[in-house]
Order: structure tokens, then C-alpha cells, then sequence
């Protein structure tokens, strides 16, 4: 008799299994629970069939939920889920029910109390107009209260014929729901913010540096978060309105990821050095996806079924080698280079992938993962990271090879000055000694030969003799100013002070010197020294012949620059004068040999300054 009454108990729970007449029993505290453990699936292509009309149907019709696992490909029907709910405790107890699939196109909670009138929720969904999502919250919700000891049934209807869905109704506690929520939104917003503020700075970075890898990285980044909001439901929420036009955005930005990826591909890997083919055909791939399939998506709704099939299985196969391509060109890039950096960006691409297949699994619906969309956020924040880093460094090593052959460039152009600058010092050092040493030696011979001319012909030979004199007298002070003499005995100081001195006396001006010591000047090289008196020189030429001056003042000082101030009360320069003024080009063309810097700014009393600048620490 035991075993008899042991086997009809057994059979009995069998068969309220098996007829789906499972109650789920809830009392204070309770959390959560996931609903596809406890919930009966009924499947009807009937859209008016209501809730009253479902508590007629046959027990018979409605299967465990579990066996489906959740997952459902396209098909005719609506799906009709049913709860058994009992309140096990002795106060009312409210309850929060959430479904997570945000891409529902309609979907609708229904809840019948015993005793008491049933209660429907508006019908919400991706192709309804945006007020009929719940705003407050990505996912949908419907709030319900079970009466101390009441029982219900709580339904959910789902309508996404034609299209795959996965399904995750989950029973919550609302203060336990609000407490989970605020935390994970919370890391959602920050998750969300960081990615948005790294997309600005990458675009700000790429502008400034002009560096099309930031800016490729930052489409990439951007289209990764607005798939983000596609998968989690933010968008809908916030940046575009529930329409059946916009379930194609996910892969309109899907386009623009692959876009992006390609050209990053393109340009840290160095194809189009590297492998001109692979360069070739990525370049092929990014204007198929910009010009054939980015208008196909955008189309999507009004094409016709073949079109729609030949769109979606060519889009997959050109994904696919756009993948393979990828792995391709990092995998030849380090045999070929053997850069570690092509294998971190291939890294990084496998996080990217794992990242889309599982989108496309919260996409497709094709499995119940109710993980894959933390993972999918990891896995592209992996993705992330690591290119970041990444480019990070490719950047600081190419900003420190550019300054290094800046440098070197720079060390180059200064060699190229001091050999210019010295070339010019041994011309004109020749070119004096061979006026001296020659045609005034000539000169001076001629003058002799004719000075012993009989003295009957002394008035024809006198006014030769003065022209001879003038000439001489001419080439002496011609090689005098070409390489003074005074430069090289007594150095540069005391050739300044000479040369002002001479003006002063010939000219009538009134010069002013504020001179270092002579042994300060011995710091500069030969080149140096001679450049600064032949400056000197020009603007002491210049003022005679165009200032109409009555003063002069200069000063000379050296720290770790030499600098060269002069300054006259005369008719001052005018900008064109200043670049068109042969003389003063000669200077600043001087100044740059040198590293330095040649200006003219009007003097406070009237008249022009000039400002002459380089640096003593570049001495070769």
C-alpha cells in the first residue's frame, strides 16, 4: 500500500509538472527570480486572443518554459508566457516584473488576481511611436501587488514574428530591483561617459597632431558605443525614437566599426609600404561598405525579400574576409617586421570579435545568455584599452623620432651655416689680402715709376698721381671694412668701439655704447664675433644712408644668448621697408645661420630699434 500511495504521489507531481500547474510561492525577502524556471509557453498566431481568452485554453497546450531555454528563432506566432504567483505571506507583497530584451517590437504584461479584476500594462515596443517605452528605464516593467495569501497568474505577451528573440522575464523585489539597478546604471553611465569622453579627446588629439589613426580610432570608439545603446537600450531611451526604420541602426553602425577598423589596419600596420595588395583591398572593402551596403541598411525596410537576402548574406561574407583580412595582415606585419605591436593589434582585434559575436548572439537572439551583455562591454573594453594603449605608444615613439631628426636636422642645418658662414670669412679674408698684397702693391709701384717722371711733364702727372692716391686710399679702406684688420688683433670689442668712434668723428653723430668687457666676448666662436661686427656694421651703414639720425645708441650683452640692441632718432622704417630692405634681409638671413632671431620694433622717442639675437650655447 506504501509503495502504491508513494508511486500515485509521484505520478501526480509528474503530472502537474508536465501540465504546467507549478506555483511559484513567494514570501517577504525574496529578491529575485528568473522567471524561465518557473513560467509556461503557449505559442497562437491568434494577436486578438486576450487574457480571459487564455484561461480557457486546454492545460494541455502549455509547455515548461525551460525546455525552450528561452531562445526562439523567427516564426508566425506570439508567445504567451504564464506564472503561477501565491503570496505565502501574511501582508501584501509588491512585485516588479522586468523583461531585459530591449528589441521587442510589442510587448505586453497582463495580471488576474483571484478575487480581484486583472490588470494590463500599455502595449510598449520598438515599433511603437517612443512615449510607449518606459523612459524611466531601458527594459520593460510592470508593476503588480499580491494581497496577503492571494494567489494570481501573471502573462506576458511577446510579438516578434519574423524575427529572432531571446527572452529573460525576471520577478524582482522592487527595493531589491532599485538597489541592483542603481549600481549597475551607475557603472553603465560611467562605462558610457569614459567612452564618450575618450572618442572627444581621440578626435581632439587627431585634429591638433593632424594623425588620421586618432581620428579612425575615435569613429571606432563611436560607433562601439552606439552599438552599446543599441544592445542595452539607451538609445531608444535617449537619441533615436522607437520605429521599425531604426532596428537597422545596429548594423549601420556595425559598417562604421569595420569602416574604422579597416583604416586603422591601413594605417598602423604600414600597408600601403608593407603589403600594397592587402592596402588595395582593404581600401575595395571601406567603399563597398560606404557606398553598397551603408545605403542598403539605410534602405532596409523598403526593400524586397531578395534584396533583403542578397544584403544580409553578402554584408556576412564581406565581414567575414574583412576578419580574415585583418589577421592576414597583423600575422604577415610581424614576420615581416617582426613588430610586437602588430600582434597586440591582433589581440586586440580578437576581443573586438568576441565583442560583436557576442552582440550579435543579444542581436539575434539566436541563445538565452543573459551574461552576454556584461561580456560584450568587457570584451570591448579590453578591445579599447588595448589599442589605446597601443597607439599611445606608437605616437610617443614617433614624436620621439621626429624631435630626434629634428635635432639632427637641426645640428645638420647649423653645420651647413657655420661651414657658409666660414666660407664667407675666408673669401673675404682672401679677397683683402689679395687687394693688399696685389693691385695696391701695383699701385703703389705705379705710383713710384711716375713720380720719377722728368719734372717738364710734372702737370700731367700730377692730377694721375691724386688718382691714384684716391684709389688706393679707396681699396685700403675697401679691405679694411671687408676683414678689419682691428677685428683680428684686437677682437671684437674694441673693433665696435673703433668703428662707432670713426662714425662719430666723420659723421657727427652722437654715439653711445654699452659694451661688455672684452674678455666676455671671447665665449663666442670666430664666426660669431664676425657676423655680429658685420651686423654692426650694415646698421651703422644703414643709418648714415636712410635714418637722417642725429643719435645712435647700442649695447651689446652676453648670457646665454648674445643679443645686439641698436637704436636711432631717425625717420624710423616702415613694415615694407623693413622686408624689402635689401640690407636688413642680408641681417635676418645672418640671424638664422646662427639659430637666432634679427627684429625691428618702432624706439619709444622716435626713430627705429632693432634687435639682433642667438644663441652662444650652439658654438661649433
Amino acid at each position: 500500500m506504501k509503495r502504491i500511495i508513494l508511486f500515485i504521489s509521484l505520478l501526480l507531481i509528474g503530472a502537474n509538472v508536465l501540465l504546467g500547474q507549478d506555483t511559484l510561492q513567494l514570501a517577504p525577502g525574496f529578491k529575485k527570480l528568473d522567471l524561465l524556471e518557473w513560467g509556461q509557453l503557449y505559442r497562437t498566431p491568434d494577436t486578438a486572443l486576450g487574457a480571459e481568452g487564455l484561461n480557457r485554453l486546454p492545460e494541455q497546450e502549455w509547455v515548461r518554459l525551460s525546455r525552450t531555454d528561452g531562445a526562439f528563432f523567427a516564426g508566425k506566432d506570439l508567445l504567451w508566457i504564464r506564472v503561477f504567483i501565491s503570496n505565502s505571506g501574511a501582508a501584501p507583497l509588491p512585485l516588479l516584473v522586468q523583461s531585459k530584451e530591449v528589441r521587442t517590437n510589442r510587448i505586453a504584461f497582463f495580471w488576474d488576481p483571484a478575487e480581484s479584476p486583472p490588470l494590463a500594462s500599455p502595449t510598449m515596443g520598438d515599433y511603437l511611436p517612443f512615449g510607449n517605452r518606459m523612459i524611466d528605464h531601458p527594459t520593460y516593467l510592470f508593476p503588480v501587488t499580491l494581497e496577503a495569501s492571494q494567489e494570481g497568474v501573471l502573462y506576458i505577451c511577446y510579438d516578434k514574428r519574423e524575427e529572432t528573440i531571446t527572452i529573460q522575464p525576471q520577478l524582482w523585489e522592487p527595493a531589491a530591483f532599485e538597489e541592483g539597478d542603481r549600481s549597475s546604471r551607475f557603472l553603465m553611465v560611467l562605462f558610457l561617459g569614459a567612452l564618450t569622453c575618450l572618442a572627444v579627446v581621440m578626435v581632439v588629439l587627431g585634429l591638433v597632431a593632424r594623425q588620421g589613426l586618432l581620428l579612425s580610432f575615435a569613429l571606432y570608439i563611436t560607433s562601439g558605443l552606439l552599438m552599446v545603446f543599441i544592445i542595452t537600450g539607451y538609445g531608444a531611451m535617449y537619441l533615436w525614437p522607437n520605429h521599425p526604420y531604426w532596428n537597422g541602426l545596429g548594423y549601420l553602425f556595425l559598417i562604421f566599426f569595420h569602416v574604422s577598423l579597416l583604416e586603422m589596419a591601413r594605417r598602423y600596420l604600414g600597408l600601403r609600404d608593407g603589403a600594397p595588395l592587402l592596402h588595395r583591398l582593404f581600401q575595395l572593402a571601406q567603399v563597398a561598405l560606404l557606398l553598397v551596403f551603408m545605403p542598403g541598411v539605410l534602405s532596409y525596410p523598403v526593400l524586397g525579400g531578395f534584396f533583403k537576402i542578397w544584403l544580409g548574406r553578402s554584408g556576412l561574407l564581406l565581414l567575414l574576409l574583412i576578419n580574415l583580412g585583418v589577421i592576414i595582415a597583423c600575422i604577415g606585419t610581424y614576420r615581416r617586421e617582426g613588430r610586437g605591436g602588430a600582434l597586440l593589434f591582433l589581440l586586440a582585434f580578437m576581443f573586438s570579435l568576441i565583442a560583436l559575436a557576442l552582440f550579435e548572439i543579444e542581436q539575434l537572439g539566436s541563445l538565452n545568455t543573459p551574461w552576454s551583455m556584461e561580456l560584450t562591454l568587457l570584451f570591448m573594453l579590453l578591445d579599447l584599452l588595448t589599442l589605446g594603449g597601443l597607439f599611445g605608444h606608437y605616437l610617443r615613439r614617433t614624436f620621439i623620432q621626429n624631435t630626434q631628426l629634428s635635432e639632427a636636422l637641426s645640428r645638420s642645418q647649423l653645420k651647413a651655416a657655420n661651414a657658409l658662414l666660414l666660407g664667407q670669412y675666408k673669401e673675404r679674408k682672401r679677397l683683402s689680402q689679395e687687394l693688399h698684397d696685389g693691385i695696391s702693391i701695383q699701385l703703389a709701384l705705379l705710383k713710384m715709376r711716375l713720380s720719377g717722371e722728368p719734372s717738364g711733364q710734372l702737370t700731367q702727372v700730377e692730377p694721375v698721381l691724386e688718382d691714384l692716391t684716391r684709389i688706393s686710399e679707396s681699396i685700403r679702406n675697401f679691405t679694411h671694412a671687408i676683414s678689419p684688420a682691428l677685428l683680428e688683433e684686437e677682437g671684437l670689442i674694441m673693433a665696435i668701439e673703433a668703428l662707432t668712434g670713426q662714425v662719430a668723428d666723420q659723421a657727427g653723430l652722437e654715439v653711445s655704447t654699452q659694451l661688455p668687457e672684452a674678455e666676455q666676448a671671447r665665449t663666442l666662436s670666430r664666426l660669431q664675433y664676425y657676423s655680429v661686427f658685420l651686423v654692426v656694421q650694415e646698421l651703422l651703414s644703414n643709418t648714415l644712408k636712410h635714418a637722417g639720425a642725429t643719435r645712435i645708441r647700442l649695447s651689446l650683452e652676453f648670457t646665454d644668448a648674445c643679443t645686439l640692441h641698436y637704436c636711432d632718432d631717425g625717420k624710423g622704417l616702415s613694415v615694407d621697408e623693413v622686408n624689402m630692405g635689401l640690407g636688413l634681409a642680408h641681417i635676418k638671413d645672418r640671424a638664422a645661420l646662427l639659430g637666432g632671431t634679427f627684429d625691428y620694433y618702432p624706439a619709444d622717442s622716435g626713430g627705429g630699434c632693432f634687435r639682433f639675437v642667438f644663441p652662444v650655447s650652439i658654438v661649433s
